[in-house]
């Protein structure tokens, strides 16, 4: 015979088990439990920026971003773009979006990252950087924006 004492340890045990699974499949159900491997994938190359390591940056870039500029321009353009701004002082997680989409680059699985970052003159900005998902599984910076 059912007791109500019974059928609350039940209930209760019922409800670990849905709270366990939902716990459990959330981040493999949203792409959660691979984002922080990306963040850090991006900060790293973010890091070789802040070195002044221009051309390995350029070296470990997407083939997308090879394609429309090459390693001498991409130095160039960092030179004069970054180099004025001064060292970083903070670099603060904004927001991390995945999309699918990308107007001017097209259709694929890519990672948008917006950091709020201070500079060494004062100045503030917002960095964007876009990972993309290479065919092998491997995610490349394929995007850098400064505004």
């Amino acid at each position: 015979m059912s007791t109500p004492h019974n059928r609350t340890s039940f209930s209760f045990q019922l409800g670990i088990i849905v709270f366990t699974t939902i716990l459990w499949l959330t981040p493999h159900l949203s792409g959660a439990a691979d984002a922080k491997p990306h963040q850090d994938t991006g900060l790293a190359w973010l890091h070789l920026i802040d070195q002044q390591q221009f051309d390995q940056s350029w070296d470990q870039a997407s083939p997308f971003l090879k394609s429309h500029i090459t390693k001498d321009q991409w130095a160039a353009t960092l030179r004069e773009k970054r180099l004025p701004l001064g060292h970083i002082t903070a670099r603060d997680h904004a927001t991390s979006e995945y999309r699918y989409h990308i107007p001017g680059i097209g259709d694929g699985t890519f990672q948008v990252t917006v950091y709020r970052t201070h500079f060494g003159n004062q100045t503030k900005m917002d960095e964007t950087l876009i990972l993309s998902r290479e065919s092998n599984g491997q995610w490349r910076p394929i995007g850098y924006y400064l505004k």
